[in-house]
Order: C-alpha cells, then structure tokens, then sequence
C-alpha cells in the first residue's frame, strides 16, 4: 500500500515478499515522480526470502540513482527463508 503526501510517498509492506510478490516494488517505482523521500514501514512484513530481498535492494539502489532518499522502519522478522 502506497500512500503519497507532498514529495513524500509512505510504502507500507505487508504480508511476504517473495519471487511472486516483489514485482510490486517495480510498479511503486513507476510512480515515483516528483518524490523526494519513500518512508518503508516494514513492521507487517510477516515473510521475506532471498528474491525478496534481493527486489528490495534493488529498489532501493534504483531510488538512491534517482536522488530519492530511503526511510525504513522495521520489526525482526520472525523467519528469513
């Protein structure tokens, strides 16, 4: 879930984030224009793998190309996979 104020977008993770799932950071990204900040509340992430984690940092390495600053607020994962 996205939710946009100003030049801040406010990404809230939810669920897992895996092969199937972390195609949805590319459509986030396709709507960052204008941006400066992305806030990531991970906290209801209940699952991440490898391919999850990989999409993450990928995205993340695609905002900083583009100067958008990264925020995350995590929780420990309860399993890493």
């Amino acid at each position: 879930m996205t939710r946009r104020y100003g030049p801040t977008v406010h990404l809230t993770l939810r669920g897992e984030l895996d092969l199937e799932t972390r195609c949805a950071l590319d459509e986030v990204q396709a709507g960052l224009d204008g941006v400066a900040v992305v806030a990531c509340d991970m906290r209801r992430l209940t699952f991440m793998d490898v391919t999850g984690l990989h999409g993450l940092t990928a995205f993340v390495r695609r905002l900083e190309g583009r100067g958008i600053a990264w925020d995350v607020t995590v929780a420990p994962f309860p399993y890493i996979g």
